[in-house]
């Protein structure tokens, strides 16, 4: 029986080999096999060769371990040599946002997509588009924080294609953005400060949000966006000091879609999406008031005055007319009537 070695030619960071350097591969010990340090996983694949073929290596248990050479060829006499740069990169702590290992989130730029459109498709007995494990790719217009991108840069796999196009991988597929805190002052210290009042919102990307005045006058409103990497969809929670609570969310979708062509039946697929709407850098609210007759009371009141109303603009009723024309009986009832049910003067 012919005894196979393997030979150790490349760096192993982060992670170790079962094997040293030039020692026998024997049935007893098993595979060759690469495994990550604790708080280490493979996210990439890697090549070794046995004698002039080369080959991929195969990653397994959760990306914990790579598969070098199954045990069947052992007693071939072969040499296996890792000449490869083995490496393993850090794991995040395990969230519920933390994306599935079979759907990484890449931070890309022209010049990876451009690397990565050369190498998706593979001409063999068939063409196989590996741009079809592509699921989005999209601009998105907020910045993602440099605490969720990963400090190392790892090769973007496509289904069972190693790209060998690097790129940072993002940590987490939802993004939480603070826009901070406003306050609403009273400005009349009375009932005016509610009566005849609307409060909108206005947020970058949203339509106008409308908030019952109670939330808002006089109390301090907290905002924050939950970006959902996978799909694009932004939502805004809205807290108010008032109930110290949630007290509306609204969902848009914020991303523009980007083109990448896609083979489907026969026929050249892509779209762009632009859904931007209210780019504007900040968050503020519009509180609309209509102006009371009076301010010096807790309810207010109306403003009693006796006089013409040639110089008058405004909305005024009318009461005891003296009306003076040529106006026939009929027209002047009529006049008189619509000015007792109040009229707005331009």
């Amino acid at each position: 029986m012919a005894i196979s070695h393997v030979y150790i030619i490349g760096e192993l960071i982060n992670c170790t080999c079962n094997y040293s350097d030039g020692e026998e591969i024997t049935s007893e010990k098993g595979d060759v096999v690469l495994r990550a340090d604790e708080g280490y996983f493979f996210n990439e694949i890697f090549e070794y060769d046995v004698g002039s073929f080369t080959y991929e290596t195969k990653i397994i248990e959760d990306g914990q371990k790579q598969l070098i050479s199954p045990h069947e060829s052992y007693d071939r006499g072969l040499k296996i040599y890792l000449n490869d740069d083995y490496k393993a990169i850090q794991k995040t702590p395990p969230t519920p946002t933390t994306p599935a290992k079979w759907s990484n989130i890449y931070k890309v730029d022209n010049t990876i997509m451009g690397e990565l459109a050369k190498v998706r498709f593979y001409q063999g007995s068939q063409l196989i588009d590996y741009g079809n494990y592509i699921f989005n790719y999209f601009l998105s217009p907020i910045k993602i924080d440099d605490g969720l991108i990963s400090p190392d840069e790892t090769s973007i796999l496509l289904g069972k294609l190693d790209s060998n196009v690097k790129a940072h991988y993002i940590t987490s597929y939802l993004v939480n953005i603070d826009l901070g805190e406003i306050e609403i002052p009273y400005k009349y210290n009375n009932v005016y400060d509610f009566l005849d009042t609307d409060c909108v919102l206005h947020l970058p990307f949203f339509e106008p949000i409308k908030i019952e005045n109670e939330y808002v006058i006089g109390q301090s409103l907290f905002i924050n966006y939950a970006l959902d990497l996978y799909s694009g969809l932004c939502t805004v929670n809205i807290k108010s000091s008032f109930t110290d609570s949630i007290i509306k969310s609204e969902h848009t979708t914020i991303i523009q879609q980007l083109p990448f062509i896609q083979y489907s039946n026969n026929n050249i697929q892509s779209k762009i999406n632009t859904t931007y709407i209210n780019v504007f850098s900040r968050a503020f609210i519009e509180v609309i008031r209509k102006k009371p007759y009076y301010t010096g009371l807790t309810f207010g009141k109306e403003t009693v005055e006796e006089t013409t109303l040639l110089n008058k603009t405004g909305f005024i009723k009318v009461n005891n007319i003296n009306l003076i024309g040529c106006a026939t009986n009929d027209e002047k009832d009529k006049i008189k009537s619509l000015l007792n049910s109040g009229v707005v003067i331009l």
